[in-house]
């Protein structure tokens, strides 16, 4: 009898063991896009980031509106909607509720009983994500892409009910660098800042790479004889390398040029300038630099004490246009075999420069310059006073028929 009792609760003890052992982690069901009779919409999409795995939410309540990824907590989807960028969270906990219903809780009070909704056939999803250590930022036609500190985003979802033009911008994360915006699977564009027609369903990733680099030189240097050397990062979409401005007596030329293996050597001139100006930079000594300009002549450097000295000025493009600038106050020369979409100009000290925009592509038409973020003028031509560092955007729109 104690046999039997003994191999009757040995086989319950194993029942027991089996079933915690078989417990089954929660599997999120809902997915699509969920409404309630007063037309709010919630929308719950996998999020094909994996940089930033979880799921896509979007809530559109009342006049609130946010999206972003957030991740499953047992049973629930919890997170913040709100972007980085943003004063102020916008927490949400989504649960699933009867048959194919969800139930959002707002944090700070109030919740909303959705439920599934197929959406019309006219809406269309566009995905953007990233690839690498990267941020980007979107906005719509209507809209300006908001500063470099506001771009945030990792993967985003947008559900369109008609055709737009949309804006993305891309910036590389420290140690890395954008490399290309891939759009539905093939290489659609090397620039950092692309205007893009969405009619249908649409993914885009943008691709960064790590940069690996072994110069380490940066900031101003200069000479016994007063010459000046300047060597930054550049940071402009599409020309990765390292920006060289130098000062030599009468001649003053900068740009982006390549490091190739420990040196960086190109030409400094414009391309629009006959002639060339090609230089290699090398380390030397401890700290010092050697500038060597093919045909002739050698310059020592050593660092300046005027390292917080530099105004560094980019400016760039926002759709289908071109730019072009000069010093003073005359109107820049525009080449169109030469066109420019981005610059950078390193300064020492503050300088009057004069700036252009000009439309490079039937259909569409300037817009505006925006400065530092912020709309600054509809005057296709101005000239500013930098005395300190600037972002510049001139943005084009696609016009109507």
């Amino acid at each position: 009898m104690k046999k039997a009792i003994c191999l009757i609760l040995s086989a319950m003890l194993l029942l027991s063991l089996t079933a915690c052992g078989g417990a089954k982690e929660f599997v999120w069901t809902r997915e699509g896009y969920f409404t309630d009779e007063d037309d709010n919409l919630v929308y719950i999409l996998k999020s094909d980031s994996e940089s930033n795995p979880g799921w896509d939410v979007g809530v559109m309540i009342g006049e609130d509106s946010y999206g972003n990824t957030i991740r499953q907590e047992g049973k629930t989807l919890h997170g913040d909607l709100a972007p980085d960028y943003e004063e102020g969270t916008f927490i949400v906990t989504v649960s699933e509720e009867g048959k194919d219903g969800i139930l959002l809780t707002l944090e700070g009070g109030g919740t909303y009983h959705l439920t599934y909704t197929e959406m019309s056939e006219e809406y269309f999803d566009v995905s953007v994500s990233t690839e690498g250590l990267g941020y980007f930022a979107y906005a719509g036609e209507d809209d300006d892409l908001p500063g470099d500190d506001e771009y945030t985003y990792t993967s985003v979802q947008l559900s369109l009910s008609s055709p737009e033009a949309y804006s993305f911008g891309a910036k590389a994360g420290e140690g890395w660098r954008f490399v290309k915006w891939i759009k539905d699977g093939r290489d659609y564009s090397a620039d950092g800042r692309i205007t893009v027609e969405l009619t249908g369903d649409t993914k885009l990733v943008a691709v960064f790479e790590l940069w690996e680099t072994e110069w380490t030189h940066q900031g101003i240097f200069e000479d016994e004889n007063g010459n000046i050397l300047t060597v930054t990062k550049s940071d402009m979409a599409g020309h990765e390398g390292w920006y060289v401005g130098c000062s030599l007596e009468e001649d003053t030329y900068g740009g982006v040029i390549p490091e190739e293996g420990n040196i960086l050597s190109g030409d400094l001139a414009p391309a629009d300038e006959e002639g060339s100006f090609v230089v290699t930079v090398s380390a030397e000594g401890e700290d010092g630099l050697l500038l060597e300009v093919e045909g002739g002549g050698a310059y020592h450097f050593t660092p300046s004490e005027r390292q917080d000295a530099v105004i560094v000025v980019h400016v760039n493009v926002d759709g289908q246009g071109s730019i072009a600038y000069a010093e003073g106050q005359e109107t820049p020369a525009f080449h169109p075999d030469h066109p420019y979409t981005s610059a950078q100009i390193n300064l020492l000290e503050p300088a009057i420069y004069t700036f252009s925009a000009f439309e490079s592509q039937e259909g569409w038409q300037f817009a505006k310059w925006i400065k530092d973020g912020r709309a600054y003028s509809a005057d296709e031509q101005i000239t500013l006073e930098l005395a300190e560092s600037t972002d510049l955007v001139a943005v084009f729109e696609k016009q109507e028929g």
